[in-house]
């Protein structure tokens, strides 16, 4: 299903690389896969140049946005947060205003942090084409400086797909920092790969160990259930335009953005209601039942959801990510 946003998105990237060749595109695009795999992200170590910046806002910035509208969206039914500043560590080229604009129209402030100045400008360009100077939207400021650099205090600290560009002394320090600016939340996203989880798994234990709660998108504050080589992620399901189809020479006209993610409110901040459960594979449906399975508070459960049962319509819309029972006003 298309994001609020996605419109306006794809149109302010199909502007800004109106007068690119298609050829460029695809070898940067190829050129950013290969750091990808290499385990640094997407931007890993190092400056891109002008044109792996716009190959990474035409096939990276759509899908990032995404996943973090699905965080979005975790933190404002499970956190009941409305933030009216937002600051962003390791913004790249402002993803978090795209989403957050779209689920927060009250939003007044947001702060961008990047280390690649260039990778701010081009950001703050593509914003640009779809509010323009003085049509409204928040106050945005920048900042040049690393993850774990001082500044201001938000509402609602995010760092996405960031942390996983740092070593662990380096993303440790991040997350400290990301919580001590936080007032209401911190909303922190990995690629869904094993690496991934692994960071905001440890990200999750160093947030509860400094007295925050966790929201999204588990179920309680206890140790993680997952072990071994098992791992929670989820997946956003986006459309891709014919430049991003072009770049990544794409076959299918979508992806399944696949991510991990933390949200968590410091101990000052009032206490959010994390879902009872929340579904951590995509559901089975079979005839007569839909087999779920589940992160509890007692661990990682299987639930047979039978034709006879009460939740049974709701199990047979549930999808993998959604929190189980579904909360009152998705039932109807």
């Amino acid at each position: 299903m298309a994001s609020a946003f996605d419109r306006a998105l794809r149109e302010a990237i199909a502007a800004e690389t109106s007068g690119v060749a298609g050829g460029e595109l695809v070898r940067a695009s190829e050129a950013l896969s290969r750091r990808y795999r290499a385990g640094g992200g997407a931007i890993g170590p190092g400056r891109l140049t002008a044109i792996e910046r716009l190959a990474y806002a035409t096939v990276r910035l759509p899908a990032t946005a995404a996943a973090l509208d699905a965080a979005f969206g975790a933190l404002a039914r499970h956190g009941r947060v409305s933030p009216a500043t937002i600051l962003d560590l390791g913004a790249g080229p402002a993803t978090v205003l795209w989403p957050a604009r779209a689920r927060w129209p009250q939003l007044t402030r947001a702060t961008l942090v990047d280390r690649d100045p260039d990778m701010l400008r081009l950001g703050l360009r593509l914003w640009a084409h779809a509010w323009p100077v003085g049509s409204g939207g928040p106050e945005i400021a920048t900042r040049t400086g690393d993850l774990a650099s001082t500044g201001e205090g938000a509402d609602l600290v995010v760092a996405a797909y960031a942390i996983g560009e740092l070593d662990d002394a380096s993303a440790a320090r991040a997350v400290d920092r990301a919580l001590a600016q936080a007032g209401r939340a911190v909303v922190l996203v990995e690629p869904g790969t094993p690496a991934g989880f692994a960071r905001i798994r440890a990200a999750r234990e160093r947030l509860i160990a400094h007295g925050a709660t966790i929201v999204a998108p588990c179920p309680h504050d206890g140790p993680c259930p997952m072990s071994g080589d098992d791992w929670c992620h989820f997946a956003v399901r986006l459309d891709r335009s014919r430049a991003h189809r072009h770049a990544k020479q794409a076959a299918l006209g979508w992806e399944d953005e696949k991510f991990a993610y933390v949200v968590a409110m410091p101990a000052s901040a009032s206490p959010g209601l994390p879902a009872p459960a929340r579904i951590v594979r995509r559901p089975v449906r079979g005839t007569g039942h839909v087999r779920l399975v589940l992160c509890a508070p007692a661990g990682l459960e299987d639930a047979v959801v039978t034709r006879r049962e009460p939740g049974y319509r709701a199990a047979r819309d549930a999808e993998w990510g959604d929190p189980w029972p579904p909360p009152p006003e998705s039932t109807g």
